[in-house]
C-alpha cells in the first residue's frame, strides 16, 4: 500500500506544474519565425511521458485494490446442474413438492452409494431426518447393498432397465422391515444418481404371515374341517376331512357338493341354510364317501362373512363321533 501513496503522490506533483501560456513571444524582441511546414515536430519532453506513464499505473494499481479489498459475491445456494447454470427456483419447488406428496419412500444416492436427497415418508419409515440421512451409505440402510451390487444396480440403470427387489430396510432404532424397491437412474446432482422408490411390505408381510398361521391350524387339526359356498360347493377341506372319508386327493373332494358325501339330504339343507351372521348350526351327521366308507361326526356349521366384499362361505367343522374312533 505504500507503493501506492508514494505513486499517487508523484503523480499529484507532476500535476500541479505549471505550464507555459498559449501564444507567449520570446523575449529577445525578434520576431517569431513561422512554422515550416517540412520542419520536424518537436520531441516529446521525457519528462511529460514518465509522467503519463505513472499517472496509467497508478489507475491500474488502484483498480487491483480495488479488487483485492471489495468481499466476492455471495454464492448462489441453489443447485446447479453439470452445465453450471443455477436451477431455477420452481423448478425446485416443484421437485420438493413431488417428492412430499408420493406414497412410496424416496431416497436418491449418488454414485458412490450417499444419500443425496430423501423424502418425508422415507424418513417416517426409516426414523431419521433429512439432515441425519444425508451423507448415509446405502448398506447402512439396505441390507446388502453394498458398492458391487450398486453398480450392476447403475449398469441396469445405464441400459434402461429398471429393476424391482424385495430387500429389508433398517431403521434407526436397530429394528428391520421388507421393502419392495424400484430403483431406476436420475440426473440429481451428478451422472451415475440412482433414486430407490421403497415400499414398506411390513403390514402386507404381517397380514400374509397370519393367513399363512391360520391355514397351518386348520391344515393340522384333527378335526375335520371343510368350507363350501352358500349352495354346497365345497372350495377347501383338510387333511383330516379326506382321512375320514379314507381319501387321499383333495382334488376328488373339490369336484363335489357337500351333499354327495351325506346320506340325509335333509341334514343337509338344514345344515346350509340354518347359518346366520349370528348363530351356527349344531347337529349329526353321517358321512359316506364314494367307497362305501362311512363315518358319524359331530358338526358345528357357521357362516363366514370376513372378507369384505366377497361371497359369505360355510366352514364346516366336523369331529368324529365315539363310537366311530378306532
Amino acid at each position: 500500500m505504500a507503493l501506492r501513496d508514494l505513486l499517487k503522490a508523484i503523480a499529484q506533483k507532476q500535476a500541479a506544474r505549471p505550464e507555459s501560456p498559449a501564444g507567449t513571444q520570446p523575449t529577445n524582441g525578434s520576431a517569431a519565425a513561422p512554422p515550416s511546414a517540412s520542419a520536424p515536430p518537436p520531441a516529446a519532453d521525457p519528462a511529460e511521458s514518465m509522467d503519463a506513464s505513472l499517472m496509467n499505473l497508478t489507475e491500474q494499481f488502484s483498480e487491483i485494490s480495488k479488487l483485492l479489498s471489495d468481499p466476492p459475491p455471495a454464492a448462489s445456494s441453489a443447485p446447479t446442474s453439470s452445465a453450471g447454470s443455477p436451477a431455477k427456483g420452481k423448478d425446485i419447488s416443484l421437485y420438493k413438492n413431488l417428492l412430499s406428496g408420493l406414497y412410496d419412500g424416496v431416497l436418491i444416492f449418488d454414485f458412490k452409494g450417499s444419500v443425496i436427497a430423501s423424502n418425508k415418508r422415507a424418513e417416517t419409515f426409516l426414523g431419521y431426518s433429512e439432515p441425519e440421512l444425508w451423507g448415509m451409505q446405502c448398506e447402512s440402510l439396505i441390507t446388502g447393498v453394498n458398492a458391487r451390487i450398486l453398480y450392476k444396480l447403475n449398469t441396469n440403470a445405464e441400459a434402461g432397465r429398471f429393476t424391482v427387489v424385495t430387500g429389508t430396510c433398517k431403521r434407526k432404532d436397530g429394528t428391520t422391515f421388507p421393502a419392495e424397491i424400484a430403483i431406476s437412474k436420475i440426473h440429481l446432482l451428478n451422472e451415475g444418481d440412482l433414486i430407490f422408490s421403497i415400499r414398506n411390505l411390513e403390514r402386507r408381510e404381517k397380514a400374509r404371515e397370519s393367513r399363512e398361521f391360520g391355514e397351518d391350524a386348520v391344515r393340522h387339526n384333527g378335526s375335520g374341517i371343510v368350507v363350501c359356498s352358500t349352495d354346497g360347493a365345497i372350495v377347501f377341506a383338510n387333511p383330516a376331512f379326506l382321512k375320514l372319508l379314507k381319501m387321499e386327493d383333495e382334488q376328488e373332494v373339490l369336484q363335489h357338493m357337500i351333499g354327495d358325501f351325506c346320506d340325509s339330504h335333509e341334514q343337509v339343507k338344514a345344515m346350509i341354510h340354518a347359518p346366520s351372521s349370528q348363530g351356527t348350526w349344531l347337529g349329526n351327521l353321517r358321512l359316506v364317501s364314494p367307497k362305501g366308507v362311512q363315518c358319524d361326526v359331530l358338526v358345528t356349521a357357521a357362516l363366514s362373512t370376513l372378507r369384505r366384499n366377497s361371497a359369505a362361505h360355510l366352514v364346516l367343522n366336523m369331529t368324529p363321533l365315539p363310537k366311530s374312533i378306532t
